[in-house]
């Protein structure tokens, strides 16, 4: 073992697919690294490097998926995906995915608002105890459990050990029960840091979809460009917002929200804090290929069709599927 703070990552990849990626292992044990085996890794092309690698560092993805369960002939299917190819080159909603909120719980954007208000308390409950759609029965009526009775020390026993960050948290809460904000603590950094950013993507979500239902899904008067694509609001402490009418959307979304710049201010939690940015609005894939269209072998009498594609970084596959599927 070793302390997670000598291992330098670019990303984080889905835990439901089979990933590749580049990382660093500070002064590693290389004999230890020589026999390591853990089910479902392997460590591949050691090479010694003057470079940590850092969040952020990567270009983008390169991605390889197969949809299963189409309906239809194999022409049909071909001719459906080549005209979603071309409608790519004008671009598709450039979308946070889900992985961003939380997966299937879809609850890290909701405690990063709570986080960002200063309601710590519920924000630590609302982790563990919102209860999530398809998570297990037992699961489920823990979450439930300590929502109602905050009775740390059954939860502890209730929740299982998978759900390592609930543990971290709940063994603290055990010791110290009011300490909400030394349990909020126990995450690791780097995963802290994701309560502001999905919050911001949740707020950058919303003013898109605005556009697409207003059907101003272009360049127009008091839009902030980027490489002459329009941009939206990450909100943030210095945040540069738009003018004219896709400014008025911004502004309007952040007063339904009830959020102001200053609560990104945060000098009691630095991990919260953010200074804010801006985002194209319009996703394009490179290199967009059909490699083929053949008989499902899991679903008897459907086809399956696999593509390839790469995106830049802090796009979402799972956003540009969304867009073929619907076709």
């Amino acid at each position: 073992s070793t302390s997670v703070k000598r291992i330098g990552y670019a990303g984080l990849k889905d835990k439901r697919a089979l990933t590749c990626q580049r990382i660093s292992l500070w002064r590693p044990n290389e004999e230890k690294l020589r026999r390591f085996g853990v089910r479902g890794i392997a460590l591949h092309h050691a090479q010694w490097s003057s470079q940590r690698i850092e969040l952020g560092d990567l270009r983008g993805n390169q991605f390889t998926i197969t949809i299963r369960n189409i309906s239809g002939e194999k022409e049909e299917i071909e001719e459906k995906i080549r005209e979603f190819a071309r409608t790519l080159a004008q671009g598709v909603p450039n979308y946070y995915g889900e992985q961003r909120f939380g997966g299937y719980r879809d609850v890290t954007h909701v405690v990063g608002k709570l986080l960002l208000q200063g309601k710590i308390e519920e924000a630590v409950m609302t982790y563990l105890g919102k209860p999530s759609e398809g998570e297990e029965d037992a699961i489920a009526e823990a979450r439930k459990n300590v929502l109602e009775t905050k009775n740390f020390s059954r939860a502890l026993v209730e929740f299982p050990d998978k759900l390592h960050f609930e543990v971290a948290m709940l063994n603290h809460l055990v010791k110290t029960p009011s300490d909400f904000a030394g349990a909020f603590q126990r995450l690791p950094k780097k995963t802290r840091f994701l309560f502001t950013h999905a919050y911001q993507s949740h707020v950058f979500n919303r003013i898109v979809a605005e556009r697409v239902k207003k059907g101003l899904f272009y360049p127009m008067e008091g839009d902030i460009l980027e490489n002459g694509i329009p941009t939206a609001l990450l909100p943030g402490s210095e945040s540069k917002m738009a003018h004219g009418i896709p400014g008025e959307i911004e502004e309007r979304i952040l007063r339904d929200e009830k959020i102001d710049a200053s609560l990104f201010k945060n000098t009691k939690m630095g991990e919260l804090s953010s200074w804010g940015a801006r985002k194209p609005i319009v996703l394009r894939a490179n290199e967009f290929k059909l490699l083929e269209v053949t008989d499902d072998m899991f679903y008897e009498g459907k086809k399956c069709a696999t593509v390839s594609f790469w995106l830049e970084k802090g796009a979402y596959a799972t956003t540009l599927l969304r867009e073929l599927i619907k076709e």
